[in-house]
């Protein structure tokens, strides 16, 4: 749900943490049961603090209760991640899909 630009007090200062992270580890359980993904990413203005997903990944294991074999505390890291090309998501996800349904373009 992109809303736009995060606001400039999420990028800077301390960690604000609040019940989102409670909300988003949720929603990763809630998904990883449902679906059995590979990895979860998280991404967006809010989520560019980097100390949310330390915080994301111990509410999920706590939520899960060993419930999830296929997620531990050894990979939880690799599981629910951030995107790879942070801010450029977008752009370099459209220009991977036009390459992929227009090859000879």
């Amino acid at each position: 749900m992109p809303l736009g630009p995060a606001r400039p007090e999420y990028r800077q200062g301390p960690c604000r943490l609040g019940p989102q992270t409670g909300y988003l580890a949720t929603m990763c359980v809630n998904l990883t049961c449902r679906y059995s993904p590979e990895r979860i990413i998280l991404g967006g203005g809010f989520m560019e603090q980097a100390c949310l997903f330390a915080h994301i990944h111990h509410k999920f294991l706590n939520l899960a209760s060993g419930y999830l074999p296929q997620v531990s505390q050894g990979n939880i890291r690799s599981f629910i991640v951030p995107p790879k090309f942070a801010g450029r998501s977008g752009e370099v996800g459209s220009l991977r899909m036009a390459q992929v349904l227009c090859p000879n373009c």
